[in-house]
């Protein structure tokens, strides 16, 4: 097991080891890239057609279309969740 001395010692290894040189250069960058991202932010979420936003909530209305026993489907993979049940009819080709 380590010693608390021995991890304190590679600390300071590693801190002596820091090159400084460029710490400056890339603090300044970082605090013009925060500073670019604060002010280019979008400050509210616009709602889109059958959106709405009402507090923390986000809803959609309209759209899609209402599938019945007459509905014809097409697909090529169809995951689903629970029991299927599949009637064959006799008109079916």
């Amino acid at each position: 097991m380590t010693s608390l001395l021995q991890k304190i010692n590679t600390l300071d290894t590693k801190v002596d080891g820091l090159d400084s040189s460029n710490l400056q250069t890339q603090i300044d960058t970082n605090t013009n890239d925060i500073s670019t991202l604060q002010t280019s932010k979008q400050n509210t979420i616009i709602a889109g057609d059958n959106i709405t936003i009402t507090g923390d909530t986000i809803s959609s209305t309209g759209g899609g279309t209402a599938i019945d026993s007459s509905t014809d489907l097409s697909c090529n993979t169809l995951d689903t969740v629970g029991d299927v049940k599949y009637r064959w009819e006799s008109n079916n080709t």
